[in-house]
């Protein structure tokens, strides 16, 4: 949120010039010995200077004009007792004497009363917090000299607030300790007793307003002794008072020295400080006057006051405030004072705080507004064109409607290409084991040794392949109807001796391939055609490698069980392993991306139809080469647990 706070610009010009004006005069009048004490230290000057040589001039006071005189000079009602109140006794004897008693009329006032008295202008001079002079700056008052001590020398920080709570209250150390207990303090508007404290709790990321549960005012004075007991009771549970307050007390009554604490404690231990303190220093009491106060007696004034030697034992005397602002952010921060109207919305308000905001959505809507017209033209000037492209767009599609056509046909005959390359590298088989044993009923009827019974025989064998070609018809053209399997419950031993068989009854050489069953069943659930399949490609395969090997070579065939991990399902694998050729590194990624085989002899589909097979399976197939040279290749079928477990978990899932 933008900052707005509501200042007279001439009120900064004025009083800087009063500080360098009273500054001149505290340099030429006072002796060095006078700040001696403040650790200040003045040599005396060469020549007097015109204010001085004014006011030294005898009669000075009978100058002053009736009508400034009597002098009536505002006290605030404050916390006592006050470390403050030796300077303000020596500031009423100096006056008095040197305005006369009758010309210098005191009078005490509660805050709310001495802003009114300014406001109405029936006081010149008045003594208060530097957080009362912010208060009425608006009003026309102008700061004359602020309070600083021997231990708080700099008079833009030496005031600041006391949270003091009982020291057997172990619950109590932090500020976030004291949300919803109970406060004493003076005042709704006191500088030290409510203000600086709020600043506090809200440079902490609390809010004032609602922190404490309850709020006891106890009045300006002495009324504040009282809430030193009402914490040592328990009737209160955290006090605010002013810096040093403390200390004063215990030094007046020392028993009382481990009875309370300080929390929040911000005087550091790096540079020590003679008062404990919560909250950051801020300037303390102000002499202001007011614009009902003659320029003149405002000059003397400041006079007598730089002219007042150091008082009481803290040396207290006049000095001057340069920087109020760490007032005026307080005063912004908790929107009171100057900046209350903070708390209520007006228009002025509204467009002070979002104006810059306003002034962007403004720009905004005038852009929307040049963009919508902006458009309209676009749309009527597109609007041709788009036409047009629709036209062409149309054209484009009929030629693409076309083109799609010829694709389809093409994928069309592709497909039934692939679908015909299948069934032409399956069907050879049985057609084979067909020709063999028509071969041989051939032979034996050329011989005439055919007999009933044998002939039967070859001819149910002659069925069987038949049926097999039968399987493998419907097989491809469910592929190509894209048809599910028909799986079921099988023993992959079972399996992969039938495939053995089967190539045995064809003519490969069987005894190079040696078969170790599973020691225990095999179940897997998959289509038996299918399985059937993989066994006889794989076996196949690894014949034809081990053929150049003669006698030597060495196929074998092993059905287990799949290792237990954790990261694949449990199920069987078929392993088919042979001695052939070592594979070059390009062979072997050939094999590993389903590449078309280069054999002369087949159509290089077997693989591609065992892995297709497989994935239908959801299994996998894997191959690794030997050191000693061959393959090994492993198909991995999910057992028939892992299969049910895996529909019952699709149809939960449905």
């Amino acid at each position: 949120m933008r900052r707005t706070p509501i200042r007279s610009s001439s009120f900064p010009l004025l009083r800087k010039s009063l500080f360098c004006a009273a500054a001149a005069v505290a340099a030429s009048l006072f002796p060095a010995s006078a700040f001696s004490d403040a650790g200040i230290a003045v040599e005396s000057p060469l020549q007097v200077d015109a204010l001085t040589a004014a006011t030294n001039e005898p009669g000075q006071a009978e100058r002053i004009p009736a009508s400034a005189l009597p002098i009536t000079v505002a006290i605030v009602d404050y916390i006592k007792p006050s470390p403050n109140e030796p300077v303000l006794r020596a500031t009423i004897d100096a006056l008095q004497a040197a305005f006369g008693p009758d010309n210098i009329r005191i009078v005490h006032a509660s805050l709310l009363n001495l802003q009114q008295l300014v406001q109405e202008r029936k006081v010149d001079v008045f003594l208060a917090s530097a957080g009362f002079y912010l208060r009425v700056q608006h009003l026309g008052a102008t700061p004359l000299a602020n309070v600083a001590s021997r231990a708080y020398p700099n008079s833009n920080s030496n005031d600041a607030s006391a949270f003091i709570v009982s020291a057997s209250r172990k619950d109590l150390n932090s500020l976030a300790d004291l949300r919803g207990k109970r406060l004493v303090t003076s005042t709704p508007l006191a500088y030290t007793g409510l203000t600086i404290p709020q600043g506090e709790l809200l440079r902490q990321g609390f809010q004032p307003d609602d922190f404490f549960s309850s709020t006891l005012f106890l009045g300006d004075g002495s009324a504040m002794v009282n809430a030193l007991r009402l914490i040592r009771e328990g009737e209160a549970d955290v006090g605010f008072f002013r810096i040093c307050f403390l200390e004063d007390w215990i030094q007046r009554h020392p028993g009382d020295a481990s009875t309370f604490k300080v929390i929040n404690r911000l005087d550091g231990s790096a540079r020590p400080e003679p008062c404990m303190r919560s909250t950051e220093l801020y300037p303390s009491w102000t002499m202001a006057s007011t614009p009902a106060t003659d320029p003149r007696v405002t000059r003397y004034i400041i006079r007598i006051l730089f002219q007042i030697p150091p008082q009481g034992p803290d040396g207290l005397y006049w000095s001057v405030a340069t920087d109020f602002s760490k007032i005026d952010n307080l005063y912004h921060e908790l929107k009171i004072g100057p900046y209350a109207h903070l708390q209520e919305w007006t228009w002025r308000r509204f467009f002070d705080e979002y104006g810059v905001e306003l002034g962007f959505i403004l720009l905004f809507v005038l852009g929307l507004i040049f963009h919508s017209f902006r458009s309209q033209q676009l749309v009527e000037k597109r609007t041709a064109a788009l036409q047009e492209a629709m036209r062409t767009q149309e054209k484009l599609r009929a030629e693409a409607e076309e083109a799609n056509s010829r694709l389809a046909a093409l994928s069309k005959s592709r497909a039934v290409s692939q679908l015909s390359s299948i069934f032409a590298h399956e069907v050879r088989q049985p057609l084979a084991t067909i020709s063999l044993y028509v071969f041989g009923l051939e032979k034996k009827i050329s011989r005439g040794t055919v007999n009933l019974t044998a002939f039967a025989n070859i001819i149910r064998k002659i069925a069987d392949q038949t049926k097999r070609i039968n399987e493998i018809v419907e097989r491809v053209r469910a592929y190509g109807k894209s048809e599910e399997p028909h799986p079921k419950v099988l023993n992959l031993n079972d399996a992969a001796a039938r495939a053995i068989d089967d190539l045995r009854k064809v003519g490969f050489p069987i005894k190079a391939v040696s078969f170790s069953p599973c020691n225990v069943p095999a179940p897997i659930y998959a289509d038996p055609l299918d399985v059937e399949l993989v066994a006889l490609n794989l076996i196949k395969n690894a014949l034809e490698a081990v053929k150049p090997l003669g006698d030597a070579g060495r196929v074998r065939v092993t059905v287990s069980e799949a290792p237990q991990d954790a990261k694949i399902p449990a199920g069987v694998i078929l392993t088919v392993e042979d001695n052939g050729q070592p594979l070059s590194d390009e062979d072997f990624s050939r094999l590993s991306n389903m590449q078309p085989s280069k054999k002369t002899e087949g159509l290089g589909f077997g693989l591609a139809i065992v892995r297709g097979i497989l994935e239908r399976a959801r299994g996998h197939l894997y191959f690794t080469r030997l050191p000693s040279g061959g393959l090994r290749a492993e198909a991995r079928f999910l057992s028939f647990r892992e299969v049910k477990a895996a529909f019952v978990s699709e149809e939960k899932a449905l």
